[in-house]
C-alpha cells in the first residue's frame, strides 16, 4: 500500500472533519475533495469507521511527537509550558465541540482512543512537567503533581464544552491563554513567577489584559 497516498488522504479528511464534523462528511464528499473514486478510497480504508479511526490516530501521533520534541528541546519546565501553549493554540483551535460530539455519538472506537489520550497521556505529560518544575525550584514543593495534572486536564475539557464557553462569545486562544495563566500562577514558586514575568517583559510570550 502507498503510505504517502494514504497519508495524503488522511490529511484531506482531517481538514474536512475539522471544518464540518465527522458525521456530516461522507465518503462521497471525500472522494470529490480528493478527485478520486470511492473504489480507490476503499483500497486504503475498509470503511468510514476505519478512516475516522486512522485519521484520529494520525492526529494524536503527530501531537505526541510535537510534545516529545518540546520536552527534549526545552529543559526549563516553564519554557516547556510556553512552547506547548503555542503548539496547542495552533493545533487545537480547529477542534470544534461538534467534532467531539460526532466522535462520541457515532464512532465509539475512535472516541475510546481519544478518551485514552485525554485520561492517560495528557495527565502524564502535565505530571512530568510539574515534577521537573519542582526539582528546578520553579514550582512550589507542596504541589501534588497527580492532583494538579488531573485538574488541569479537566479544565482543558471545559474549553470544548459549548454549554459553558460558547464559541460565539469566547475565542479559543483567549480561553486557553487564561487557563494557562491560571494553571501556572497557581503552582509557581516566587522563582517561577519571576521567570514567567521576565518572559512576558521580554515579549517572548503573549500577554492579555489583567494577567
Amino acid at each position: 500500500m502507498d503510505k504517502e497516498k494514504s497519508q495524503h488522504i488522511m490529511n484531506a479528511c482531517l481538514r474536512l472533519f475539522l471544518r464540518y464534523g465527522v458525521k456530516s462528511v461522507t465518503m462521497d464528499d471525500i472522494s470529490r475533495e480528493l478527485g478520486m473514486s470511492k473504489k480507490t478510497l476503499y483500497i486504503y480504508f475498509k470503511d468510514k469507521n476505519d478512516l475516522v479511526l486512522k485519521v484520529l490516530h494520525g492526529f494524536l501521533s503527530h501531537h505526541k511527537c510535537e510534545m516529545n520534541t518540546i520536552v527534549h528541546h526545552h529543559k526549563n519546565a516553564i519554557d516547556q509550558l510556553l512552547a506547548i501553549y503555542e503548539m496547542n493554540a495552533k493545533d487545537l483551535q480547529e477542534v470544534k465541540p461538534m467534532l467531539l460530539f460526532g466522535l462520541k455519538k457515532y464512532y465509539p472506537e475512535a472516541w475510546t482512543v481519544y478518551e485514552e489520550f485525554k485520561r492517560n497521556y495528557l495527565p502524564s505529560c502535565v505530571e512530568d512537567n510539574i515534577k521537573e518544575g519542582i526539582e528546578q525550584g520553579l514550582y512550589r514543593s507542596t504541589v501534588n503533581p497527580r492532583i494538579i495534572s488531573l485538574a488541569y486536564t479537566g479544565m482543558i475539557n471545559l474549553i470544548f464544552d459549548s454549554d459553558i464557553f460558547s464559541d460565539k462569545e469566547f475565542d479559543f486562544n483567549q480561553l486557553y491563554l487564561e487557563l494557562f495563566y491560571y494553571h501556572i500562577r497557581g503552582i509557581a514558586s516566587e522563582k517561577g513567577i519571576a521567570y514567567l514575568n521576565k518572559k512576558i517583559d521580554e515579549n517572548t510570550y503573549k500577554r492579555t489584559e489583567n494577567l
